[in-house]
This record gives structure tokens, C-alpha cells and sequence, in this order.
């Protein structure tokens, strides 16, 4: 195999390497044509395809491991790690070619190795935990839900668990923030193979945790620099007013109060769109003076400029439906979240007033 297939620690990272490789990889698997004019492809067969392929394999083998351990260990699995670990191995390979490559990853930065495997780990636990049981997904995800509901029921009425019954889980389960809507006797049909042990382990809450601080921090400045685009993207009035909304009571401002800001007005200036919204007019902002219980007091202002009520309550809730939409697909957990979405709200917030 050629040298410059070859992965070297000393010459480049993992995600470095197997971003490029992925790429040759795409064209091996789905551009066939296109070998003839790559230089490290022209001269591959079918047999050198292979090797290559297994070589990645064997570049990948001590994550993807380790990761399948976490996720066993992590969700008191143990006994079924190397079944998940058959999968995850399987599932990565599988889709190896699309890690980082453009045609596939529209975050020209990339994702971490361990994130692109993590993608692809709650599949593999479905997939392990079926095969051990014999359940398909969908009983599997029924049976989830049968158990969310019966945690929520006994903490809503304060019994144990095995009080809870099945009268209880049809009056409860639209609570549980999933889709499900079970009858009866469908309830009772789960509850009849939830006596499986594995369906205790909260196979569908698994979490993967972070291996050291070193990649600890590594993740949190890529999902950082991954929400920064998103932020860079808005409009510079609306990224005002969401992040003015996110501030703390204490520090924030009420709509009405917003309206008027001379900051607002002067980035609603910077676009036509922004720039149409706003008015002149009287406005009158009541709040309460000083201690809750006091009287509220009531300021108006006459002939004053500012931004339209309505614009800047559909901009808050338009950016937070994007930035939902934007958590999702690039599939951000709430363990990527934790501890740099707050920073970064104040990083952009100090930016925004300077």
C-alpha cells in the first residue's frame, strides 16, 4: 500500500487523516470512474481496494472499541459490549466515506472522530438489544416509553414503581415528551416482555461521556465554533434581541423596553428589512418599582422612536426555532451544550454591544 495512504501520528491527527481518506474512500465505493485521475488511485485494483479498506479498519478499531465499552459500561451493558461493538464497527465502516467530505458535511470545520462514532451508537444498542431479545425497534421503543411513564407516574403520585398500573400508564403517557399513544391492551402487551431484564437499563437514555478534559475541551470549543456560525448567520438586530432575551431576569429587558433601545434601533438601521420596523409614536412601559410587592409605575414616552412590538417578538421566537432546527441537524446533545452554550451567549452578547 502506498505511503501516503498510510496514517502518521507525527504528521497529522486522526480527524486530519481520515478526512482526507475519506474522501478517496467515496470515490472507491461510488465514483469508480473517477480512480483513473486521482494520482494514489489510478494504479488501485479491487484486491489494493480491499486492503485499504481493512487497513481503516484497523486505524478506527481502538475508538470505535472504546467507545462501544463506554457506552456498555456507562448503561450497565456490559454483558452485551461486544455485540454492540459489532455493530458500531460495522455501522462506521459502512459510512466512513462521508466523515467530513463535503458532499456529505455542510461544517466546513469538521467533527471529531469520537462524534462522527457517537452518530451511530444508539443504532448499534438497538440493534445489540434486539438481537439479544429478539424484540424489533419498535417493540423496543414501545417498551421505553411504557417505562418513562411508569417513572413518571410513581413520582407524580408518590408510590413504587410496581403500584403503578396499567390504568395509570394510559392516563400518563402523553407527559412523557414522546410521540407514543398506546391502548390498553398494547400497554399490557409491553408490560408483558418489558420482564426482559435488559428493558431496566434505559437502552434508550444511553450516554456516551467524555474520555478525558483534554477532549473534553477540544469538544466544547467545536460545538462553540460550530454554534458561532449559526450566531454569525442572524441578522444583527435579531441576534440582539435573542440574546438580550436570554440574559437573566435580573439583566434583561422587557420587549417594551428593548423597543426603544438606541443599540437595536442602530442595528435594525444596518438592513432594509430590520430598517422597515421601525416606527415613531408614544409608548408606555408599566413595571414594578423596585420591591415586588410595590406598586408598578408607569413611564410614557411621546413621539419616540422605536422598533415594532410584533418584529421584535417574531424575531426572538424565529431565532430560537432555527436555532432548535440547528441543534438537531447537526445533531448536537445536550452533553455538547453543557458548558459552552452559556459562554458563548455572553461572548456573543459582549460583541454585539462593543
Amino acid at each position: 500500500m502506498k505511503k501516503e495512504l498510510l496514517f502518521s501520528e507525527t504528521k497529522e491527527s486522526k480527524k486530519e487523516y481520515l478526512s482526507r481518506m475519506a474522501i478517496l474512500l467515496d470515490i472507491i465505493r461510488n465514483f469508480p470512474d473517477l480512480k483513473e485521475s486521482h494520482p494514489l488511485l489510478m494504479t488501485m485494483d479491487d484486491t489494493d481496494a480491499k486492503e485499504f479498506e481493512n487497513y481503516l479498519c484497523l486505524v478506527v478499531y481502538k475508538d470505535v472499541e472504546r467507545t462501544a465499552k463506554m457506552v456498555a459500561a456507562n448503561n450497565s451493558l456490559l454483558d452485551y459490549k461486544d455485540v454492540i461493538f459489532s455493530y458500531l464497527i460495522m455501522d462506521v465502516i459502512s459510512n466512513l466515506h462521508k466523515y467530513n467530505n463535503p458532499a456529505y458535511v455542510g461544517y466546513a470545520q469538521g467533527y471529531s472522530f469520537d462524534s462522527f462514532i457517537r452518530a451511530y451508537a444508539k443504532n448499534a444498542v438497538r440493534q445489540a438489544i434486539s438481537e439479544k431479545t429478539g424484540l424489533n425497534k419498535h417493540q423496543l421503543a414501545k417498551a421505553n416509553h411504557v417505562k418513562k411513564t411508569i417513572r413518571l407516574v410513581a413520582l407524580a403520585k408518590k408510590i413504587s414503581m410496581d403500584c403503578v398500573t396499567i390504568d395509570d400508564i394510559f392516563e400518563y403517557q402523553g407527559k412523557v415528551g414522546d410521540s407514543l399513544c398506546l391502548k390498553k391492551e398494547v400497554i399490557s402487551e409491553v408490560l408483558g416482555y418489558m420482564n426482559i431484564p435488559v428493558h431496566n437499563d434505559g437502552m434508550e437514555e444511553f450516554d456516551v461521556p467524555y474520555m478525558d478534559s483534554e477532549y473534553e475541551e477540544s469538544e466544547k470549543n467545536e460545538t462553540k465554533e460550530l454554534l458561532r456560525v449559526f450566531f454569525d448567520n442572524l441578522r444583527s438586530a435579531q441576534k440582539y434581541i435573542f440574546l438580550q432575551r436570554c440574559q437573566s431576569k435580573e439583566e434583561g429587558a422587557t420587549v417594551k423596553q428593548m423597543a426603544k433601545n438606541e443599540r437595536l434601533i442602530a442595528l435594525c438601521l444596518l438592513d432594509e428589512v430590520s430598517k422597515r420596523n421601525i416606527t415613531v409614536g408614544n409608548l408606555s412601559i408599566i413595571r414594578p418599582k423596585g420591591k415586588t410587592d410595590a406598586p408598578q409605575i408607569e413611564e410614557v414616552f411621546e413621539n419616540v422612536q422605536y422598533v415594532k412590538l410584533e418584529f421584535i417578538d417574531y424575531m426572538y421566537r424565529d431565532a430560537k426555532k432555527r436555532l432548535i432546527g440547528y441543534i438537531r441537524d447537526h445533531g448536537l446533545r445536550q452533553q455538547d451544550l453543557e458548558g459552552c452554550l452559556g459562554d458563548l451567549l455572553d461572548e456573543e452578547w459582549y460583541k454585539i454591544n462593543m
